[in-house]
């Protein structure tokens, strides 16, 4: 696991909020709580967790096209240069994986709003109700390989493994493992596998999506490298074969696993807009890198534990957060544990029962601040 180390208080200041249309007397806090025995997160600026639906102008700029979307669960509507959006949560609870976020990006690509401002819409719409953190997290991600695509946001990263060769060359589109030996009988077989003597060590990059200086959009570029060597680990200060690499001009970023018959490729887009992330646009103006299969990708989102930047599975919760801070027994730090989870422009602190688990299960999505005061037992 990669921490990168930055100055620390231990409970540190909280960043300024932006707050998308706070109501009359409502908190600024998420509140995390519970509804017919399920988890329920309200959002900063809802003052009830029976709140269903609501209508707020949100910090999206609008665009100039029509937007021409159904208005089943959300709605929009141009207010000046801001949109107008009525989210209905009955609606929205009952949409598949990743919607809100496809949602977003068809708004973007038919001009209702700006370009670059899916993302924004996205993060709009699920911090707009109550909803089950679950829920809420499903809306916006597809996690995993079978759902094809991972969209990487400014807490994203990518841990890319190179293998490092002798000639120094880029790795090959096929395996570097040789099969020695197969034996066995029944249920059992045991394969004896053999690294090809070709390879001296590998080289393991992480790429952090980093928001662009003066304009919309990030950049995708690695701030870590170490390489093993003989079975010693040292920092690199740049990649040998730099396999992630994007024009300026490429502004968002998506990772996606293509199925062939003899396996999976992961395939990284860049392109200028959000509506462009897909395989279609290779030849219509993004950029699609493919990895060669002998090259690991692994997505991962940095949290902030304890004033240390460390990276996790996307869905991991606040336990493994916890667990890595060198905590064995994550439920001791509860008298004294605080979480900020993202929220418009900054992170705002979410309030929960300290006699309940339920704060350790919420999933990381990236950008999280977890803090805590070792209790002596855990020392």
């Amino acid at each position: 696991m990669y921490a990168r180390r930055k100055p620390a208080r231990l409970f540190p200041a909280l960043a300024p909020l932006v707050l998308l249309s706070a109501c009359a007397h409502a908190p600024v806090t998420y509140r995390l709580t519970q509804q017919a025995a399920r988890p329920l997160l309200i959002p900063p600026g809802v003052a009830q967790a029976s709140v269903s639906q609501r209508t707020f102008v949100a910090d999206v700029t609008a665009g100039g096209g029509k937007c021409g979307l159904e208005p089943d669960a959300v709605a929009l509507q141009r207010k000046g240069r801001r949109m107008r959006i009525t989210v209905s949560r009955d609606a929205l609870a009952q949409k598949p994986a990743a919607w809100v976020t496809r949602w977003a990006g068809e708004a973007e690509t038919r001009g209702c709003i700006a370009p670059g401002e899916a993302r924004r819409l996205a993060a709009a719409i699920v911090e707009a109700v109550p909803l089950d953190p679950e829920i809420a997290f499903r809306l916006v991600f597809n996690n995993n390989i079978q759902a094809g695509y991972i969209d990487l946001g400014p807490a994203s990263r990518l841990e890319v493994v190179a293998p490092i060769l002798d000639s120094g060359a880029a790795a090959p589109d096929g395996s570097l493992v040789e099969t020695q030996k197969v034996s066995g009988e029944g249920n059992r077989l045991q394969l004896d596998l053999k690294l090809s003597p070709s390879v001296r060590g590998f080289e393991t990059s992480i790429y952090a999506v980093e928001k662009r200086s003066g304009g919309d959009g990030f950049l995708l570029a690695p701030v870590s490298v170490k390489r093993n060597l003989a079975g010693r680990t040292e920092p690199a200060p740049a990649p040998l074969i730099e396999y992630l690499k994007f024009p300026r001009s490429d502004a968002f970023f998506r990772l996606i696993y293509k199925t062939e018959d003899n396996g999976v490729k992961a395939v990284v887009l860049g392109a200028a807009t959000q509506g462009q992330l897909t395989l279609d646009d290779c030849d219509r103006g993004a950029t699609c890198v493919t990895l060669p299969k002998s090259v690991a990708i692994n997505p991962v989102v940095a949290v902030t534990v304890n004033g240390v930047e460390m990276t996790f599975g996307l869905g991991m919760r606040i336990w493994n957060a916890v667990m890595a801070g060198g905590v064995r027994q994550p439920p001791e730090v509860l008298p004294t544990l605080q979480v900020w989870r993202p929220y418009g422009a900054g992170t705002a602190p979410v309030e929960f029962d300290r006699t309940s688990q339920a704060i350790l299960n919420l999933k990381l999505a990236g950008g999280e601040r977890v803090a805590w005061q070792t209790p002596p037992a855990a020392r």
